[in-house]
């Protein structure tokens, strides 16, 4: 099988405690893209660059200057395209919104695409900030997995983890041997993979597929220096710390039920391709599926300087949902935001 390998930022090596952290519903709409210069004109006067996630609330104002473009949800179902010198005034719904030309064309009168999503949403600014903010405990040098945890939707997820070698402060490469195993202790994979000490690695392996089966199927997963990978499966059992959950096949068909119309909107040109990441996103949050989540707000918002300062702290969020294996992604997505 091929290993498809992506490098991301490096991290230190701290873990968070974990505070459990509800995720509410605000505003009236948000931007799922934008391109060029685009505005938004609070109610209250005030202004301020637009960017992906920002909350829209009754009686704001969306400007998009020549050149610009921006995409926005509503919390009622509907999204609508806001095009070159053009502004949406938001109202409480979208069917009372109107968008407005800017060079004297008057008010535009066009129907809005309906999403069929109703309630999806980043989380609010307190509960990204709050995702934020805990105090570190110093984990041990190693291996720790971050991701695939918890439940997840996709067959084909990418294994996320980090080797803090304290012997080498700056990356170097090593190789590592990826190991899963179902839960009736079973080995289903066992393959060398490529890595590098201090940097979190995205490792996808090509070919190997799960199912959606009658019933939800449980996977242990770690990553071993080459080498080390342990022979007896029992007894690595017991020590495995990484883990996920391939949904069953009832619950997987009414996911794809429910993407279905953002599928097709995008299949169609009416979606592009960051709503159409940030709507799956925001979805996949909502059923709690954050593992999905993560992968594709990184797609729209990479752990880097310069993504969206909303979509990092959701991703923030998300990791903190599945738990102490994403601790050590909060620390970098605030080590980004603060630098």
């Amino acid at each position: 099988m091929k290993i498809k390998t992506l490098l991301l930022s490096a991290a230190t090596a701290l873990f968070f405690n974990f505070l459990l952290i509800s995720v509410e519903n605000s505003g009236t709409a948000i931007i799922t893209n934008v391109e060029g210069k685009v505005t938004i004109e609070r109610a209250s006067g005030s202004k301020e660059t637009a960017e992906l996630g920002s909350q829209i609330f009754e009686s704001d104002k969306i400007i998009s200057e020549a050149g610009g473009k921006a995409m926005v949800y509503f919390m009622d179902g509907s999204i609508a395209q806001l095009n070159s010198n053009e502004a949406l005034l938001v109202k409480a719904t979208s069917k009372e919104s109107v968008i407005e030309s800017l060079t004297g064309a008057g008010v535009q009168s066009r129907e809005f695409a309906n999403v069929a999503q109703s309630n999806l949403t980043i989380a609010d600014q307190d509960t990204r900030t709050a995702a934020l903010v805990a105090p570190p405990i110093v984990r041990a040098e190693g291996i720790n997995t971050i991701a695939p945890t918890g439940p997840i939707y996709d067959t084909q997820p990418y294994f996320i983890f980090i080797d803090s070698n304290k012997t080498h402060t700056s990356p170097v490469t090593k190789e590592y041997v990826l190991l899963i195993i179902d839960d009736k202790l079973n080995e289903i994979y066992r393959g060398d993979i490529k890595g590098m000490t201090n940097t979190v690695m995205k490792v996808k392996v090509e070919n190997l597929a799960f199912e959606h089966k009658n019933k939800s199927s449980k996977y242990y997963w770690h990553v071993y220096e080459k080498g080390s990978d342990p022979k007896d499966i029992e007894r690595a059992a017991e020590k495995i710390e990484g883990s996920f959950i391939v949904i069953n096949e009832a619950r997987a068909k009414d996911i794809a039920k429910a993407l279905e119309n953002i599928e097709v909107l995008s299949e169609n040109g009416t979606l592009d391709k960051p709503s159409y990441h940030m709507l799956k996103a925001m979805y996949f949050k909502s059923v709690n599926l954050n593992y999905d989540a993560i992968m594709n707000y990184d797609i729209v918002a990479p752990d880097r300087k310069g993504s969206s300062k909303n979509i990092l702290e959701d991703k923030a969020v998300c990791y903190r949902a599945i738990g102490k294996n994403g601790s050590i992604m909060v620390q970098l997505i605030d080590k980004i935001l603060n630098e």
